[in-house]
């Protein structure tokens, strides 16, 4: 990474010298000339089409800069918008009345329709039981953990679930990602705690506890993602995207006019929905962070989301390194040889995720606006600490769920 000085690296506006990377759009780390732009070289096309890929992230990126102004400096609130909420029901409900109206309605010309009516009926009662609410199920790549022979981890998370005023999830489960998850699944909506165990093996103890506070956070930030009525319609119409992208590439032509019509017509619902909820959901993003700051200390939950702007390395060191990526140890040299080497270029690494991070896809906003925000509040110390022995301890105690994960093909990279 190096700041190109020539006549093409100087940038138009300031004057300053670009930030060039080999295969990456320049932009200005002063005044964030081009930060905004979309860079096809990084990132992942999100909905198959670049020219609609650079329209949405142009919408994303605005979106998350004007939840950013309007949150910096001052507590997001523990509620949202109502407007924002009712429109956003607006939206959803309709999606939710979808299936029963279409399970009555086949139902109802199956029954009696003459002709071709009945053939509608059966199409429409398959369709009805595609789009159904279903309620959210723990993937399997989870393990669950069991609390007898994690009792320190335990112990740790009823902690901090009391710090933040939060219920104690009644189960915890770990997976072999870099990620880190709460969640509400079955019929009666069991709170769950997931956490990826190289992602946990790469953060220092202080990171951990702002880990735990935030996703406990979700338990009390009023998430309308997670509302019983909103909720399942961003799973449904995501679903049904799929399904029709999926039908019209296998069945050709024979599906490409209804594609283009029922495919269109869901997919600028579901972008809709998106955008509706994007910003309530980044209230709820930056109060659980909040959260994680009031009970780990703001420079821990800073930290922490700078940790997060900095995967990609940490995962390419490990990579790379030929070492065993089922090892607490391999995770945390690596994460600690990687903020060291980019501590003086962090700004830079926080820019970076704000531009590439910026999606309508994405579950929460880019980690370099999250630790912005948490540096723009007033400085609070920890209220829970780790320390280095139970930290290990824990990590002790861990350890066969990372031999186990690994023995299963859990796939850590």
């Amino acid at each position: 990474m190096t700041a190109d000085t020539g006549t093409r690296g100087v940038c138009p506006r300031c004057r300053h010298p670009l930030v060039s990377e080999p295969r990456t759009l320049a932009w200005c780390p002063d005044c964030e000339w081009k930060l905004a732009a979309y860079d096809p070289l990084r990132m992942a096309s999100d909905w198959g089409w670049r020219p609609l890929d650079r329209l949405l992230h142009r919408l994303a990126y605005r979106l998350d800069a004007r939840s950013f102004r309007r949150l910096a400096g001052r507590p997001p609130g523990r509620s949202g918008n109502l407007a924002g909420r009712v429109l956003l029901l607006a939206v959803s409900v309709p999606f939710l009345l979808a299936a029963p109206a279409c399970l009555v309605l086949g139902g109802y010309l199956f029954v009696a329709g003459l002709g071709l009516a009945p053939v509608l009926g059966v199409l429409l009662v398959l369709f009805a039981v595609l789009i159904r609410p279903r309620a959210p199920r723990l993937p399997r790549r989870f393990r669950l953990v069991d609390p007898a022979r994690a009792p320190a981890f335990v112990g740790l998370v009823e902690q901090v679930a009391a710090a933040c005023a939060a219920p104690v999830p009644q189960l915890i489960a770990v997976d072999a990602s870099l990620n880190a998850a709460s969640m509400l699944v079955g019929v009666r909506r069991r709170r769950v705690l997931a956490i990826g165990l190289p992602l946990w093996a790469a953060l220092p103890p202080g990171q951990r506890v702002a880990l735990l506070a935030h996703e406990l956070g979700h338990f009390v930030n009023h998430d309308s993602r997670r509302g019983l009525l909103t909720g399942p319609a961003f799973t449904t119409l995501a679903r049904l995207v799929d399904v029709l992208q999926s039908v019209a590439r296998r069945g050709g032509y024979l599906f490409t006019l209804p594609y283009l019509v029922l495919g269109w017509l869901f997919w600028l619902g579901y972008v809709l929905l998106l955008v509706t909820g994007l910003r309530d959901g980044q209230r709820a993003e930056y109060f659980a962070d909040d959260i994680a700051a009031d009970v780990a200390g703001s420079a821990a939950a800073a930290d922490l989301f700078d940790t997060l702007a900095v995967l990609e390395p940490v995962t390419r060191t490990v990579r790379d390194g030929g070492r065993d990526r089922a090892s607490v140890a391999t995770w945390r040299d690596a994460a600690r040889y990687v903020r060291r080497d980019l501590a003086e270029r962090m700004e830079i690494s926080r820019q970076r995720s704000i531009r590439e991070e910026a999606s309508l896809l994405a579950s929460h906003p880019p980690a370099g606006l999250r630790s912005r925000m948490a540096r723009s509040r007033p400085h609070r110390e920890p209220r829970v600490t780790l320390t280095d022995a139970l930290a290990g301890q824990i990590d002790a105690e861990l350890a066969p769920w990372y031999r186990q994960l690994d023995e299963a093909g859990g796939g850590w990279l």
